[in-house]
């Protein structure tokens, strides 16, 4: 079985992504993209984590 995954997604809380990183944005994106699988990186913050894990859950995609 293969899976389609990005490992390395910033949410706009981390200074180096664009404001439009919503989780439900991520999500949403990562879903159009055909992926199963992704991580959010930010630096300095994980308070975006779980509300993208919750939006992710809810598509039914994977967030780590």
């Amino acid at each position: 079985m293969k899976y389609w995954v990005d490992l390395h997604i910033h949410s706009c809380l981390s200074p180096c992504a664009e404001e439009d990183m919503t989780p439900n944005n991520i999500v949403n994106m990562a879903l159009l993209k055909g992926l199963d699988i992704i991580a959010i990186t930010d630096h300095n913050s994980a308070k975006n984590l779980k509300a993208v894990i919750d939006a992710g859950s809810r598509q039914g995609l994977l967030v780590i």
